[in-house]
Order: structure tokens, then sequence, then C-alpha cells
């Protein structure tokens, strides 16, 4: 528990001055882990995390210490390793149940194993499994416990064409190719060759030998598993440079083979490639509405602009009309591209997709080639909702962002915001909060403690974000060399959010919030000058 403390201290020096401050509030703990075994057999595992804390006081006239001992359950974290879980293993970081019999328990302070209920999920292969389990509080404190899954029926991952017909669970590219260029968005089909394979909706884990072989969605987002269908699923792959002899791996924690796709040669196509491509939001309604697009070779000759389509938190139709110059490419829409706030994600970084479709034509022939690349997201984040809580101790607010927050911008929070709070017709400036919590990578928690004659947020009043103060989780750091970082004018955000009631806490929400209906006026934007249209910069 942390507790706030408020010091006033008065001295003459301007510098050098100290002061000692003595407490009997316990300063010192000391944890160690307490392992409790309630399980009635190998098969049913049943364990209770506990910790013992030994903690030193001050006793009240501040003469001596003295030592004091406690038990209480523990909160902790899991990871579960073995079979064909990835070599990491895989982080249990939620309470409930985990491959079908596996159970944490509500608090995170112990765990139960259900042998007989995972086989009949199929959850698990056959094999040796880990739990393994550390304080939250001191995470230097752990312990392991291990369990076996016999042996049972597991089904078989193998490849499949674009019809569902089966081709194997080991191919070569020479024999099966899978693509020829790089730059390109492959399907690939995999499914269980089993029928009662086709009862499961398992997850299936895919690697790949050459970094340069990057796995997809169907909207261009790396992953790195697939969720099968009825025993079926499909992802895809790109090529994000020159691939030679790479191979694709595809496998399940409850399967009795990796699939493998061997021999991948994609070579670099004779048209222009996608060196950067940049979204902003130039009026700062939470809305795309400008894409400039550098290509690594000039939009002329041989090559030639058919259409594009891109997609960005939404996929966007085919266009054929943008402005183009030499090596660039500029698209633009008042108002936005869509009717839908959206920013990035809010708990992982984001990247868009575009893709490109160039004529290409040499020796009096001509071939078409399809183009993909990343959209970098300059689309700075909006305040969505907020809501004011008040305890018997504190008023806190709640401000709930439209993409994830990096959480260092926590460390200059007091400067984030400005506020506008009503007084008796009068504006006044509200008191700064204590401190913030980041409840979820999009939604933190400041708690403000005022007297009677102090301003804390409150019903009718209004909340924006500072320009260009907040860091973004889907802040892509990694610029070209040749692509200096927009203006920071270019990144301002601050929708004003209007203060009402609701149930029985204060809410507040945001013009963005309701953006499919109506746009933010132009009062409650945060001013600033359009991008320039001609380059990122």
């Amino acid at each position: 528990m942390t507790y706030p403390f408020h010091i006033f201290y008065a001295e003459r020096h301007t510098v050098q001055s100290n002061f000692k401050m003595l407490t009997s509030i316990d300063l010192q703990t000391e944890a160690s882990l307490l392992l409790n075994n309630l399980s009635t057999d190998e098969r049913n595992l049943n364990y209770e995390i506990w910790q013992i804390v030994r903690e030193e006081q001050l006793s009240c006239d501040f003469s001596n210490t003295m030592q004091d001992k406690d038990t209480s359950r523990a909160a902790s974290n899991f990871n579960l390793s073995g079979g064909n879980l990835p070599a990491e293993g895989v982080y249990l970081d939620s309470s409930g149940t985990w491959y079908g019999g596996i159970i944490i328990n509500n608090d995170m302070s112990g765990f139960k194993v259900n042998v007989d209920a995972i086989k009949e999920a199929r959850a698990l292969s056959p094999g040796q499994y880990c739990m393994r389990f550390t304080l939250q509080s001191d995470p230097t404190q752990g312990d392991e416990v291990w369990f076996e899954v016999d042996a049972y029926a597991l089904p078989t991952v193998v490849f499949a064409d674009s019809k569902w017909k089966i081709l194997g669970g080991n191919l070569n590219s020479q024999v099966t190719p899978l693509g020829e260029w790089a730059y390109q968005k492959y399907q690939v089909n995999v499914q269980y060759e089993e029928e009662w394979g086709a009862e499961y909706n398992d997850v299936l884990y895919i690697n790949s030998t050459d970094s340069l072989m990057t796995v997809v969605d169907e909207t261009g987002n790396p992953i790195s598993s697939v969720t099968l269908n009825a025993g079926k699923g499909t992802f895809y792959i790109i090529g994000k440079g020159e691939v030679v002899n790479a191979t694709l791996m595809v496998r399940g924690a409850a399967t009795s083979n990796t699939a493998a796709w061997t021999n991948i040669n994609l070579k670099l196509p004779p048209v222009p490639l996608v060196e950067y491509a940049i979204m902003y939001d130039r009026d700062g309604d939470g809305r795309a509405d400008s894409l400039f697009v550098k290509y690594t070779k000039e939009l002329t000759g041989k090559s030639k602009i058919d259409s594009l389509q891109f997609t960005f938190g939404e996929q966007f139709p085919v266009l054929t009309k943008y402005i183009m110059h030499d090596s660039t490419l500029i698209l633009t829409a008042e108002g936005g591209f869509g009717n839908t706030v959206f920013t990035g994600s809010s708990d992982t970084l984001y990247n868009g997709m575009i893709e490109t479709w160039f004529t290409f034509s040499d020796n009096g022939g001509k071939s078409v080639f399809p183009i993909t690349g990343d959209i970098i997201d300059r689309v700075n984040p909006i305040i969505t909702s907020a809501e004011v809580e008040i305890t018997d101790h504190n008023t806190n607010l709640v401000i709930t962002f439209s993409e994830g927050i990096a959480d260092s911008s926590k460390d200059y929070f007091q400067r984030l915001f400005q506020y506008k709070c009503w007084r008796v017709g009068v504006l006044k400036d509200p008191i700064s909060p204590m401190s913030v919590r980041r409840v979820k990578p999009n939604i933190w928690k400041m708690p403000f403690n005022g007297g009677l004659n102090d301003v804390v947020p409150a019903v009718g009043d209004s909340i924006r974000l500072v320009p260009a103060t907040l860091r973004f989780m889907s802040r892509v750091p990694k610029w070209p060399s040749t692509c200096p970082a927009p203006r920071r004018t270019c990144r301002t955000r601050g929708s004003v959010s209007p203060v009402t009631r609701k149930s029985n806490c204060l809410a507040l929400r945001s013009q963005a919030s309701t953006a499919t209906t109506k746009r933010p006026s132009p009062s409650s934007r945060a001013r600033k000058r359009p991008c320039p249209r001609s380059s990122p910069t």
C-alpha cells in the first residue's frame, strides 16, 4: 500500500538545509514464499501460495526496533513451459481456466491442475510440463511444480490450397511454390488432416527461419499464431526483403507434428518499393486524413501505378486518384478517410498497411506487381471518455485514451492536461493531481486531494491534452535515415471533454467518442497548422 505525504518545511537557509523525520509506520518488510500442497493425487494438483512477511518496526519511542512475522496469501506470476509450448513458455497472466484444466485462483495466489480435463480438451500435448511462479511483490521469490500429461491421439497439421485440398505436412517450395516476389502478400492455409480434427479450435504457433519473411494477418498486422475455426486457419506471409532458402513452421500445443514449408525464395521485384509511409491526422479529431508515401524509385518509366489500397484500423476501398510527384504519393481526405475514431491499438504497437498495384512494361510485355508496405502511425490519441469517482478520501479522475500511452509519460503527468473549471462564473485552475496509476495502457487514474476551498475536476468541467506532450505506444522510433520526424505542430491533440452525470459517478464523455455522427467544433480542437503536403517534415 502506498500513502502520500504532504510535508511543509520552513528553513532560513535557502541552500543546504535538511531535516530528519521519524515515524512508527512499518518501513521495512521481508517476504518469503510458502507453498501449501493440497493435492489429492498426481493427476489433481492443488497448491496455495503464501508469503511469510517479516516486518522491522520502529517502537513508539523511536529508540529501538522490533521484529514481527505474519503470513498472507501471495499474488504471483505464473509461467507454463514444456511439451509443444514455446521455449520461453506461456505466461498465465489472468485468473480463470487455461488449457482446459489449469485454474488460476481469482486472487492469483494459487492454482489447480486437472490432467484428465487437459486431455479431454486436447489443450496440451503429451509430455512433461513445469509451472513456475514468483511473488508479484518480490519476483526473486519463486518455486516450480512439475506435472505430466500422458499419451493420447494427436491431430496432424498440414498445409492446404485455396480450396482446402490437403497439400501435405512437409512441402518444398521448389516443388510446391509458396510465392516468387518479396513485398507481396501470400496466403497460407493450414488445417488438421484427420476428420475429427474439425471439432477443435486450437491455437497454432508460426515460426520462420528468416526474419525478413514476416507472418501477418489479413490486415497486415504481424502475428505469431493463428486460431483454427473447425480445424482450419489462414494467415499470410510477406517478404520484407530478399528471402533465401527460408523455412516456415507451424505447430500446436497438442499436435503430433510440426508442419514445414522449406526452401522458400522471394526475389526483389523490378518496380518501386515502399520506402516508408506515414499516416497523419491534420485536424486533430482522431481520424486519419492524410497519407504520405515515399517509394524507392520515381513513379515514372516502366512502372505505372494502377491503384492502391490501405488499411488503418479498417480496410478502405481501392483508390485510383492521388497526388504524385517524383517518388512520392499523397492522399488526403477532408474530415477523415473514415467516420470512426482510430488512432492506434489500446495495448500493442500498431502499423497500418498499404498495397500498391504496379503495371511493369518491359520488352513489349506487361506484368502486374502488387507491392505491400507498412504505414507508420503518426495519428495522435484523443481523450475518448473520463469519469470522476468520489471516495471518502479523494476525487479520482479516470481518463480513457483512444490508444495505449507509453508508461514513461507518467513521469510528467501533471503537465499533460489542461482543464476548464468554472466556479460561480469564474474560470479557475484546479489543484494538481497527487499521482497517476496506469490501470490499462489506455486508461489512467489520477487522485485529487483538496480542501474545501480547493478546485478539483467536477461535473460541468472539461479536460484536454496539452499539444505534443504524450508518448504513445504506437509510435515507431525506427525512422529511415531519409525520413525526418514530422513537425510537432502536426502532432497536437486535445479534444475537450464535457462533463455529464451518469449513475452514481461523474462521467466525462469526449466529443471524439461520438465522432461517427458529429465532428468536434473548431473551438474544441487543438489549434495548429496542417501538415505540409509535399513532404513528411
